[in-house]
């Protein structure tokens, strides 16, 4: 994988599943949009290596103005601990 400035996420059709998203930037004063809906507002502007997480079910864009790393995952299921 390598940073870009658009990326489309699909938190997949397992709903109600909820994404973690963490975008994280490779310059300085990173601005980054989201467009979709049950998405947060507005994100900061991101630093050098600044990760910036939030929860998402919903698809969306994200776009920036300079590269960004984005990773997608969803949290562990149950709490893990006992026996599966």
């Amino acid at each position: 994988s390598q940073a870009s400035t658009k990326t489309t996420t699909n938190p997949g059709t397992n709903r109600p599943r909820v994404d973690r998203i963490k975008p994280i930037a490779s310059v300085d004063n990173t601005k980054v949009t989201l467009t979709g809906t049950g998405l947060p507002p507005t994100l900061p502007l991101l630093k050098k290596s600044q990760i910036w997480e939030f929860a998402t079910a919903s698809d969306f864009l994200l776009e920036s103005d300079q590269p960004v790393m984005v990773f997608q995952f969803m949290p562990a299921w149950g709490d893990l601990s006992g026996r599966y």
